[in-house]
């Protein structure tokens, strides 16, 4: 999910006032599953959106949020207290 935030904010090249992500239900419960660095722990999907949006680096793929720093956490933190972020169970049976 931090991968697929980050790879849209650098087709958008400005922060985001609003997300809307869509997922499958697996999706959601793997995000959910595991504990992903600079993310403050947390083992929801908002923060590693935030984390992917306000931080991350797309070209790291799956190292996306792996090299934050304390200026990227404190990004990361500010975007999840100003930015309306939603996340949807994906409401088709058409995966991409």
């Amino acid at each position: 999910m931090a991968y697929a935030a980050a790879r849209a904010a650098a087709v958008l090249k400005n922060l985001p006032d609003r997300v809307t992500i869509e997922a499958s239900d697996n999706i959601v419960k793997n995000v959910k599953s595991v504990v992903v660095p600079n993310t403050g722990g947390d083992c929801v999907a908002l923060p590693r959106a935030a984390a992917g949006i306000a931080a991350g680096n797309a070209d790291e793929m799956l190292e996306v949020i792996a090299h934050v720093d304390e200026v990227g956490k404190q990004r990361i933190r500010q975007f999840l207290e100003t930015c309306d972020i939603h996340v949807l169970p994906l409401t088709t049976d058409i995966f991409v």
